[in-house]
């Protein structure tokens, strides 16, 4: 347009393949996509209107990323993915924006897996207007953090804390050998520790204490059978 603006179709890859070519790559300083917070509200929303708007919130990225592979310069471009509401605080008792919610999982996937955008992911309050001057604050920003949670003046990131030093169960309060054992139905919440009888050893035989195990994701689609 006549102002410098540009329309795009967010599931169209020549739309976007036409704007990088348009534009001076080396010159753009970051990325700011905003079209999720034009996805349906979760009040009464419904299966065809969900569907739709997996164009802003999948389709679109999807695009951008495949266009930059193909046009945009060597180096890394910050590119931030920004909601309203579709990641809930603990404390959160108003559920979760959930046309929004599947741009979350795109844009973890881009951030681990294309390095050539430096993706973060901002969520801002449900009332995405609210948090409007923390988002402009936050966007200029200069830290390593790829998941911030605006709440009108607080901050909240992601971290990993040491569980409590604690025995998982009582036996090994009491210094007996257990397991872990899925339920007899499939599901996380039914895993549960019993106590495992210790088999005498043959000879030739070591015993060995297992002191942390890693877990990956076929280990939880075995629980969930």
């Amino acid at each position: 347009h006549a102002d410098g603006s540009y329309t795009l179709a967010p599931d169209d890859p020549v739309d976007f393949r036409r704007l990088l070519a348009a534009i001076e790559l080396q010159q753009l300083c970051g990325v700011v996509s905003l079209w999720a917070l034009d996805a349906p509200a979760t009040a009464d929303i419904t299966t065809a209107e969900l569907e739709a708007s997996s164009r802003l919130t999948c389709r679109g990225p999807l695009q951008l990323v495949q266009a930059w592979e193909q046009a945009g310069p060597a180096g890394q471009l910050p590119c931030f993915f920004v909601t309203a509401g579709a990641q809930p605080l603990p404390e959160d008792a108003g559920g979760v924006a959930v046309a929004q919610s599947p741009l979350v999982g795109m844009a973890r996937v881009i951030a681990s897996e294309y390095g050539r955008l430096k993706t973060r992911l901002i969520d801002l309050p449900a009332t995405a207007s609210t948090g409007l001057d923390a988002l402009v604050t936050e966007l200029h920003r200069d830290d390593q953090e790829d998941e911030v949670l605006l709440r009108g003046d607080a901050r909240f990131v992601r971290r990993f804390h040491p569980h409590a030093d604690r025995p998982a169960c009582a036996a090994a309060a009491a210094a007996l050998p257990y397991r872990l054992e899925a339920g007899a139905a499939a599901g996380i919440d039914d895993l549960h520790h019993r106590l495992h009888q210790r088999t005498p050893l043959a000879a030739g035989q070591v015993e060995i204490a297992v002191q942390a195990a890693g877990l990956n994701f076929s280990d939880v689609m075995k629980v969930l059978d």
